[in-house]
């Protein structure tokens, strides 16, 4: 090996070592910068999830209801029947307090909206002013997901109307799509419209026309 030939290689050798130390510095960099935004992402997600229950109170505190029948709880050990309202403005759902107080569902077992649903419930229980759900609002029964989802088509399109008028438009667009029917082709395109859940069919809440 020629002197020229010798420097080359030391050179090369030299520099690949510096390459591995530049490469290595170079991931020590990626990771420290990833525990970093994963700790400022985990923050913010827990300043976030507090904000969120801020505003659902929020909402739930300032919202003057419009109740409707929506479902029916079956207790499957002794047969009872726990009838359950919701909102179709903030889609309030009053049978969670049944569900943790009489049926013994635990409380961390809830969704994150399910739980401050309960919350919200069970601070007017416990003062006794409990929502005044034994006549709802609107008497045709109409699943949740359904009638918020018509609230908000009617409010998009008139978002001055009162909620006198909101409830006979309501039952209105809920008559329309109940007893004109259509085939299950225009059945997906207006839940889709709706922006139901993907293959909803619960048009006609068949489960509450027993209660």
């Amino acid at each position: 090996m020629t002197e020229l030939e010798k420097k080359y290689f030391e050179l090369l050798k030299e520099r690949e070592k510096i390459l591995d130390e530049i490469n290595e510095m170079h991931k020590i960099i990626i990771i420290q910068k990833y525990n970093k935004l994963k700790r400022r992402n985990a923050n913010l997600e827990e300043k976030q999830n507090e904000l969120y229950e801020q505003l659902q109170m929020e909402k739930y505190e300032n919202c003057d209801h419009i109740f409707v029948r929506h479902n029916i709880n079956h207790d499957s050990y002794e047969g009872r029947v726990y009838p359950s309202c919701g909102c179709i403005k903030c889609g309030l759902d009053t049978s969670i307090l049944s569900k943790v107080i009489e049926q013994g569902y635990d409380i961390n077992d809830l969704s994150t909206d399910q739980q401050i649903m309960y919350n919200y419930l069970k601070e007017l229980y416990d003062n006794n002013i409990f929502l005044n759900i034994a006549e709802p609002d609107i008497t045709t029964p109409c699943n949740l997901e359904l009638a918020t989802a018509i609230y908000k088509k009617i409010k998009e399109a008139h978002p001055d109307i009162d909620d006198d008028t909101t409830t006979v438009y309501f039952e209105i667009a809920l008559d329309n799509m109940r007893y004109k029917p259509v085939t299950e082709e225009r059945q997906i395109s207006r839940a889709k419209r709706l922006g139901l859940s993907k293959n909803f069919k619960n048009w006609d809440c068949s489960d509450v026309h027993h209660w």
